[in-house]
């Protein structure tokens, strides 16, 4: 039809998507641990960074509690990256995204990433998933972490070093 427009199969109409829409960062504030054989939400600690000029497009996420709300429908790309320090003894950790589609009455783990610890070591995890936001007032992610000993995410309020990544990638 023209520059931005073109005829779909169905012939319908559309317009030609154009590029992300909305790419925000959040961060620990510090650490957050765990210890013995336990499974944590992160609820606190928690912030947009906002130090050493981040770059953010579109409406940003909200977070209540350790609760993340998005900005509107869509799929988006979810990453998160955990700097750990495991304190005692051998075991593994897992950095969990539990999302729901019911605005908290139940949470699912989309996504989980296992690895080994060993005392006093630090390592990176890192967990991606993908989300189909249908609804902005029931479809919410929160972060869990697991190890069976003691062990902490790292966080810090002026450098970046436990990091959750939220990318919408199209419509949905």
């Amino acid at each position: 039809k023209d520059a931005t427009t073109f005829l779909r199969g169905d012939n319908t109409f559309s317009t030609i998507a154009g590029g992300l829409t909305m790419v925000d960062q959040w961060r620990l504030t510090s650490s957050f641990s765990v210890s013995g054989n336990g499974t944590t939400d992160i609820t606190s600690n928690l912030e947009r960074i906002d130090t050493n000029s981040p770059g953010f497009i579109g409406n940003p996420m909200t977070e209540s509690s350790g609760v993340f709300s998005f900005p509107s429908t869509g799929i988006y790309e979810i990453t998160s990256i955990g700097n750990v320090f495991s304190s005692n003894n051998l075991g593994y950790l897992r950095l969990n995204h539990m999302v729901t589609s019911d605005n908290g009455s139940s949470y699912n783990n989309q996504a989980e990433f296992n690895g080994h610890t060993h005392t006093n070591y630090y390592y990176s995890t890192t967990a991606v998933s993908l989300f189909d936001v249908l609804d902005v007032s029931t479809h919410k992610i929160k972060f869990q972490m697991r190890h069976p000993n003691d062990a902490s995410l790292q966080g810090n309020t002026a450098t970046t070093m436990t990091t959750f990544f939220f990318k919408k990638l199209g419509d949905t």
